[in-house]
């Protein structure tokens, strides 16, 4: 009798090593959305060459920001003190204080590319969630102030950089400002009669 349900239990294992039971996955879950490729999608255009007036126009139009401005303040020493607003309409102007290049009022254009690798640069490193002050505890220090003007006239975003305290992201756009400024043709702009 026992080597009888020796043996029975041997085949019933041996068909059950040769029918396996249909293994049982769960339903895949959605993908979900990578922010970064959305993004980089957004953005492909940067890697066009050339654009039409229609498609200058549409990529202007999907901008995430109506403007961009950086305003430096003055310390004790030579700090730079200026006021720029880059626009999405492509325009741009400056207004030079002291310690400057360019004093007074001027105005230029500035580039589609330009513009968009900013924009892009904002919301790849996510200013938009950063703190809204940044400051060391010492005196004589400037203060950059970035200000975001979102799209369709959402609340602005302002951030004031006190000596240089904010994260590197903040110092990585407030410097890209800067090289555009240095970058563009600016033309003084004529005093209001």
């Amino acid at each position: 009798m026992k080597r009888a349900a020796a043996i029975l239990a041997l085949c019933l294992s041996a068909a059950a090593c040769r029918n396996p039971a249909p293994e049982v996955r769960p339903a895949p879950l959605p993908p979900h959305p990578d922010p970064a490729a959305e993004l980089q999608g957004r953005y492909a255009w940067l890697s066009e060459f050339g654009h039409n007036d229609r498609r200058t126009q549409e990529i202007i139009d999907q901008l995430q920001f109506d403007s961009l401005s950086l305003e430096r303040s003055e310390c004790y020493g030579t700090c730079p003190v200026y006021h720029v607003v880059l626009r999405r309409d492509l325009s741009a102007t400056y207004h030079g204080e002291r310690h400057v290049e360019r004093i007074g009022a001027w105005h230029a254009g500035v580039s589609l590319g330009a513009y968009g690798r900013l924009s892009y640069l904002i919301e790849r490193l996510d200013v938009m969630a950063m703190d809204s002050s940044y400051a060391f505890p010492v005196t004589d220090m400037p203060t950059a102030t970035l200000r975001i003007w979102p799209r369709g006239g959402a609340r602005r975003k302002v951030i004031s950089d006190y000596g240089g305290a904010g994260p590197p992201e903040l110092w990585a756009v407030i410097k890209t400002i800067d090289g555009i400024v240095a970058d563009m043709q600016w033309t003084r702009s004529r005093p209001a009669p």
